[in-house]
């Protein structure tokens, strides 16, 4: 999974990197010389940086959802109706649970993954 994280981060800078050059009109430009030598740089340039922190934010909340979700199911939580959502490493939980062994299940599987700051509950045990 944290392979998985990596190759996407590493996506996202290369998206923003390409996004940064189509910007500035230079995306067909090579950005090193093809004999070898290091590439002029302009100093009219400005150099525009991506927008990698709330990129990253946003991907680490939704690994935090999907290590959530795996993490229920591997907590045998299949047949229990639960929507999970992560912002800023907080987790959200509703929907309904069978009984109040499988929403404290439910609540001790999510606090164990790791990224999860805290946990709002929001499950209801159906009656």
């Amino acid at each position: 999974m944290k392979l998985v994280r990596e190759i996407c981060l590493g996506t996202v800078g290369l998206l923003a990197a390409l996004g940064n050059a189509a910007a500035r009109g230079d995306a067909n430009r090579v950005p090193f010389a093809m004999d070898g030598a290091p590439p002029i740089s302009r100093p009219s340039e400005t150099p525009v940086s991506p927008e990698v922190p709330s990129d990253r934010a946003r991907l680490t909340d939704s690994a935090i959802t999907m290590k959530v979700r795996a993490q229920l199911l591997a907590a045998g939580l299949r047949s229990a109706r639960i929507r999970v959502s992560t912002e800023n490493g907080i987790v959200h939980l509703d929907g309904n649970v069978p009984s109040d062994s499988e929403k404290l299940t439910a609540l001790n599987a999510v606090r164990a993954v790791e990224g999860v700051q805290s946990v709002v509950d929001g499950l209801e045990v159906e009656k």
